[in-house]
């Protein structure tokens, strides 16, 4: 009786031991799926960064090549209106072929590039911007194309310093970066 009852007990603790060793083979596999889902996590929000950094950069060329490009559009359109005598109408003729292509180009990549930023401050700055460029290489008068373009080349700086900004910017723990 005494060995069967040593024998019972043994039983019971070997049960225990076995209940124990499987909960901690349980705790260390989830402390290994957690581990796990944090550097994909940690991976993700790393990509995120590196994603947005890579087209703020983007951006911020194009929006240079941009305004040096409307630039040149206005001021063709300027040289074009004076050697024409200064007429009621204006522009008096059409943007040269490079000029005008190149101007389409970069206002589609600079919409893409835009929607791509996570930042609602920032896009609606790019926005006003291409708006004012749009404007100045539309405009109806001399007068409006120089307001324009000035107003532009002001948006440009503020949304350059915008974006400059966002890149110096160093995310905290567990943000989500710009």
């Amino acid at each position: 009786m005494i060995t069967l009852t040593g024998e019972y007990i043994r039983s019971l603790n070997s049960r225990e031991d076995r209940r124990l060793e499987s909960a901690d083979r349980a705790a260390d596999r989830e402390a290994e799926v957690k581990a796990r889902q944090d550097v994909r996590v940690q991976a993700l929000a790393d990509e995120q960064r590196s994603f947005q950094r890579d087209t703020l950069l983007e951006l911020q060329e194009q929006l240079s090549d941009f305004l040096r490009l409307g630039g040149e559009a206005v001021h063709h359109d300027r040289q074009a209106w004076r050697a024409a005598g200064e007429p009621d109408h204006y522009p008096v003729s059409l943007l040269p072929e490079g000029v005008s292509d190149g101007y389409n180009v970069l206002q589609r990549r600079i919409q893409i590039l835009t929607q791509r930023v996570n930042d609602d401050e920032l896009r609606a700055m790019v926005t006003l911007f291409v708006d004012l460029s749009t404007a100045s290489t539309n405009a109806k008068s001399m007068v409006d194309a120089d307001r324009f373009e000035t107003e532009c080349v002001l948006q440009f700086r503020s949304t350059n310093e915008c974006i400059g900004s966002l890149l110096r910017m160093r995310p905290t723990s567990g943000e989500l970066p710009t």
